[in-house]
């Protein structure tokens, strides 16, 4: 078996965290394909607030127009620039803004889900 190279002492808990707004950062991002096939980006967020370390959201955003309200949501909140050509999703990494989560249960676990994005 091979030796994962990674020091487990340093890698922080995640964990689920109450109803609120909290400022984020755009962390980094993973191409996917959702269940019915469409393109999707999973983007890991980082809270930036003090006694928020280690406390990560995650939120997939489909490439439809019908996510369109999503994405327009998250370009205003940061201030990174789009135009009528489209948007590159890199362009998020490492911008900031303020997400509003709520909780959910999914198959048995507790877990955040991001509904808005906001300007900080």
């Amino acid at each position: 078996m091979p030796k994962v190279p990674i020091n487990l002492f340093d890698v922080k808990d995640s964990r689920v965290v109450d109803p609120a707004t909290y400022a984020i950062r755009f962390k980094s991002q993973k191409q996917e394909t959702s269940k019915a096939g469409n393109e999707m980006t999973l983007f890991i967020l980082e809270a930036t607030e003090p006694g928020l370390e280690g406390v990560v959201f995650y939120d997939r955003v489909v490439h439809t127009p019908e996510a369109g309200w999503k994405w327009k949501q998250m370009y205003e909140a940061t201030g990174v620039h789009f135009d009528a050509s489209g948007f590159d999703t890199d362009d998020l990494i490492h911008a900031e803004c303020k997400v509003t989560v709520d909780k959910e249960v999914y198959e048995g676990k507790e877990k955040n889900t991001v509904e808005a994005y906001l300007k900080m």
